[in-house]
């Protein structure tokens, strides 16, 4: 007998792996995916919490809780491990996703426990090549943060309009909300230093003068117009945010162009990168 003890070490190792995997604190309910930001539950609910029931019905999977918040329209009561919750959804829809809990002592991610289907619609009327270069953009956007496994698809309905359907496997709703549905801001702006001798000077704008004066430690004049720190003035069709003062300098940035003017960002390995700089990593891109 004694000769496989080897056998038996591994067989109790594999039936107390078992165990663990198998045979966690129980729990009932489901599991919290995602909060809409437009919900009346958003700042009281959060991703993770478990519902156990509502409005004092027991949940045990998803059915139950599709079955019992899909015609709320009033107050809602749920039970979560958190605590009890009173929700006044005054007449609109919760907005609440839940994913069934998982039995097992074993965290998996949601490319194994599911994914998100996302259906974008435009703002306006949008044409078919409209379409096809949002998709061709929100493409290289997904690329870019490394969530290759999202797949972008231009849905014709029967009235002729277009919309944009988003497959997202192993990606939560919040990501596509947040990093995919909105539209991306980048702004160039370019420090524009303008020294005061005795309260007043000059800022030049290719062969164009504006005469600056110093009034107090917040506010300056742009030939004669009051400007107060973080206020922006235009002159010669470009922006300047006037961000700091001191005795002897006025502060301005200028935004020199935005993302209306890009073209085309490159993220070929080619033209993008990251390298150290000052102890911290910068990225950059063309």
């Amino acid at each position: 007998m004694l000769k496989y003890w080897r056998i038996l070490i591994l067989l109790v190792t594999v039936f107390g792996a078992i165990m663990a995997i198998g045979y966690g604190p129980p729990r009932s309910g489901v599991e919290i995916m995602y909060v809409s930001s437009g919900s009346p539950a958003s700042g009281i609910l959060s991703q993770g919490m478990i519902i156990s029931s509502v409005n004092a019905q027991p949940v045990g999977n998803v059915d139950d809780w599709d079955r019992l918040t899909r015609d709320a329209r009033d107050n809602i009561t749920l039970e979560t491990d958190a605590g009890k919750f009173t929700i006044d959804l005054n007449d609109s829809r919760l907005g609440v996703d839940v994913i069934d809990v998982q039995r097992l002592n074993l965290e998996f991610g949601l490319d194994l426990r599911g994914g998100t289907r996302i259906t974008l619609t435009p703002t306006e009327n949008a044409t078919q090549d409209m379409i096809d270069e949002v998709v061709a953009t929100l493409q290289t956007r997904a690329n870019v943060y490394g969530l290759r496994e999202i797949r972008f698809f231009s849905v014709r309905s029967v009235d002729g309009k277009y919309f944009i359907q988003i497959e997202a496997a192993g990606v939560g709703r919040d990501v596509v909300e947040n990093l995919l549905s909105k539209q991306g801001k980048f702004e160039a702006k370019v420090i524009k230093p303008v020294s005061l001798a005795e309260g007043s000077g000059t800022l030049e704008l290719g062969a164009s003068l504006f005469n600056v004066s110093f009034v107090d430690d917040d506010t300056v004049t742009v030939d004669g117009e009051a400007v107060v720190i973080n206020d922006t003035i235009i002159l010669k069709n470009v922006d300047f945010e006037l961000t700091n003062i001191t005795n002897n300098q006025a502060i301005f940035l200028a935004t020199v162009y935005d993302g209306s003017d890009i073209e085309m960002v490159k993220t070929d390995p080619q033209s993008s990168g990251i390298f150290p700089r000052g102890g911290v990593f910068q990225f950059y891109f063309v």
